[in-house]
């Protein structure tokens, strides 16, 4: 999907979650070795598509996200209780990322803790 119908989706569940609610999500990462290893053709700023080999091919539209996009716009309005780099480094036979994301979790202001 492209970013902008990523954060519409994200409104709406923060719109959704009850008073001290939690959103629990994963985002893929800039750092993805699939954007410059498996071709894949930039439509907008982090967003993909057309990639010629790897885990997103036939995929259609996936965007990447950066920190600063993650924590500030997709999580923006909730309260942030963790987020998280993970990678996948592979060291041999090539040395390549294999995988990157973000994992998070929010909560929604109000409402029991």
């Amino acid at each position: 999907n492209r970013k902008s119908a990523i954060l519409e989706i994200a409104a709406e569940v923060r719109r959704c979650l009850k008073p001290g609610g939690r959103f629990l999500t994963f985002a893929y990462s800039t750092s993805h070795g699939s954007i410059a290893a498996d071709g894949g053709r930039e439509l907008e700023p982090g967003t993909y598509t057309d990639f010629s080999a790897g885990p997103f091919a036939q995929c259609g539209v996936s965007h990447f996200f950066d920190e600063e996009e993650f924590v500030g716009e997709y999580l923006n309005g909730l309260e942030l209780e963790f987020a998280f780099h993970h990678r996948n480094d592979m060291l041999a036979p090539q040395r390549r990322n294999q995988y990157a994301e973000f994992v998070g979790c929010g909560r929604k202001p109000g409402g029991p803790r």
